[in-house]
């Protein structure tokens, strides 16, 4: 890799895929083509991108908000940590070492940033309804990058989107409540029908 390019390391992850299957880190030539081969194991597209090193994962839970759309509501910050290299299918599913922290630990600034690129980039992505945003704060720099946003966060006892959301004040059942009316809100939206500000069962 020249000075040109990207440097080490460097991640490849297929295109289409979720819980970071097919996802490696490559530090050499070497474990960039074997990356490069397993991640057409899953896609016919693959992401080659620039790796930071040991970055903190923040994550934000986003949702929609009917009575005020251009303003989506979103939860308080939280962090994933593992002692995995990265936080690969193992760490997600397989290791107890990994830990969630809610809320993170974010200066008032920090914090602030965060929450500015978190809703701009669910805005800019013009995802309706709901979507965990994923960044990755640069220990080094202490800039934030913008990783993904999942559209479809996972909803167990143990996922991040559901958390947020409890240690932001929504419980659980209020979170279901909130997504099945924006589900209607977005069909009648869908069907041509007038949207309701608050739209009824």
């Amino acid at each position: 890799i020249s000075d040109n390019q990207l440097t080490w390391p460097i991640f490849v992850k297929p295109e289409s895929t979720g819980s970071s299957i097919g996802i490696n880190k490559a530090h050499n030539e070497q474990e960039l083509s074997q990356a490069i081969e397993q991640a057409f194991l899953y896609d016919n597209n693959i992401l080659i991108e620039q790796g930071l090193n040991k970055p903190r994962e923040i994550e934000f839970a986003v949702l929609d908000n009917i009575d005020d759309p251009d303003n989506p509501r979103i939860s308080c910050p939280g962090e994933i940590t593992t002692k995995r290299d990265f936080y690969d299918y193992e760490a997600k599913y397989l290791d107890n070492a990994t830990k969630l922290h809610i809320p993170a630990e974010l200066s008032i600034e920090q914090n602030k940033t965060a929450k500015e690129i978190a809703i701009s980039c669910f805005k800019a992505l013009r995802v309706n309804g709901y979507g965990r945003v994923d960044l990755f704060l640069d220990t080094t720099t202490e800039k934030f990058y913008f990783n993904e946003i999942n559209t479809l966060p996972g909803f167990t006892a143990g996922s991040m989107y559901p958390k947020l959301w409890e240690a932001s004040g929504m419980p659980f059942t209020e979170l279901l409540s909130e997504m099945i009316q924006l589900g209607f809100y977005y069909y009648r939206a869908n069907q041509g029908h007038e949207i309701l500000k608050t739209p009824s069962l």
